[in-house]
Order: structure tokens, then sequence, then C-alpha cells
């Protein structure tokens, strides 16, 4: 389903990967445990000047006709079956607002075959890339008291794949380089096209290890949460 991401990079190797040299650097810091309501780095289109855009944004989308600035339910994550359907994504699916979500990887949990209260932690990340950009969709939302702008987005998920379906159901769109401008909308597509696009990445292109549980608690944030650690292969084998 996707409810963690991790992102450690220096900046200056995220801009050159996502052809954004000479942006400004927003205030980012090495984050190993990003969960839902915490800011994502963020690329969309400028719809003014038309180039690439770089910034932080709060990861759960937030709907520009809510009116307290946040949702009662999660919006973190869109359904690409429902995500031109449900309110809360209608209109910037409509605009074409839609982004790519930076990360070098994300996790899940697997149940225990013995007991399913008993959950193992994994990382998951492209196999052959650094990155691991995500479809997603922003938003801008405005309070009508102070005038703040508040900028947010969600990632859309499909069906998993053979290599995650036994740890979740669901898995984010991974979007390779040569998509990203259609994505974005730099390049004209129909909108079947958009949605081709929105489905499981290859299992063998991705890979997957466990590591320690200590990544359940967000308030837990350093490089020891990617190395790997040994499971029991009878309980999650």
């Amino acid at each position: 389903m996707c409810g963690r991401l991790h992102l450690a990079a220096p900046f200056a190797d995220i801009a050159a990967a996502m052809d954004i040299l000479g942006a400004e650097a927003p205030n980012t810091e090495a984050d190993y445990n990003v969960a839902p309501t915490k800011s994502v780095l963020v690329v969309y289109l400028d719809p003014v000047t038309g180039r690439r855009v770089i910034e932080k944004m709060v990861w759960g989308l937030i709907p520009r006709w809510s009116k307290e600035g946040r949702m009662t339910h999660a919006t973190h994550i869109a359904r690409a079956e429902t995500v031109d359907q449900l309110a809360s994504f209608r209109a910037p699916w409509r605009e074409g607002k839609r982004c790519l979500v930076i990360s070098e990887g994300f996790y899940e949990w697997k149940k225990g075959k013995k007991n399913p209260k008993n959950k193992q932690p994994y990382a998951i990340a492209r196999a052959k890339a650094k990155f691991t950009v995500m479809a997603g969709l922003w938003e801008r939302w405005r309070d009508g008291k102070t005038g703040e702008i508040v900028k947010s987005c969600a990632i859309i998920t499909v069906p998993a794949n053979a290599l995650i379906e036994p740890l979740n159901e669901r898995m984010p769109v991974i979007l390779r380089e040569e998509q990203w401008p259609k994505w974005l909308g730099e390049v004209p597509a129909h909108e079947q096209e958009i949605k081709d696009m929105m489905r499981a990445f290859p299992p063998e292109d991705m890979t997957l290890w466990p590591v320690s549980k200590r990544v359940g608690n967000v308030r837990n944030n350093d490089a020891d949460l990617l190395t790997p650690v040994e499971i029991d292969p009878e309980e999650f084998g």
C-alpha cells in the first residue's frame, strides 16, 4: 500500500537525476522513515513556465475545498482504479496536476505464518536504479482566513506485482525515466496513455530485504533502518 518511504541522497544527486540542474535546494534532510503527513520531495510542471519544479509537499493530499486544511480520512494514497472518481482526487486528476514523488524506496510489512500479529518489515526499491520515483497527484490549498498556501500530494497505487503481493496486495505506481515527460505533461498524451502507465512495476526489476522492526516507530530515523536483518524462515520464509 505504501505507508512509509525513505530518501537520504544529497539534493544535488536528486536534482541531477530528475533533470532539474540549477534548482534551488529546499530545506531537506536525510529521512529514513517518512510517514504520511510528513514532507516528501516532489517534482511537478510549473503551469506558467512549463518547467519542472522540485519542492517539498505534505504527504496527504488536501483538497482545495477542505475547510480545515486537513482530512479526517487517509489521502496519502489514491487507488488508480478510482483516482478520477473520488472527490478528494477528481479535481487534480482532471486538471492534470500529476507529479513525481521522489524516494529511494519504501517499506512494507509481512504477516507471520504462525502469528499474523507478528509483522516483519521489508525495504523495497528498484533493483538497478538509485531512485524509486512514484506517480502522484498534487494540489494547492489556501487558508481562507490567513491566505496561507499549502501544497500536498498523494501517491497512486495499483494491485501488487508477484514480488510484493506476499507482503501487501497494493503497491505504488513506479515510473521509469522515459515515462516522466508524459506523466508530468511536458509532452502531449491522451488520458488512456496516462492511465496505461498506472500498472505494477516488473518484479524482476525490484528488490526487497528484511529490516529492523524499529522502522515501525516513525521516531526512529537513521540509516540502520535499512540494514538487512536475519528472519525466522519458518515464520516469514
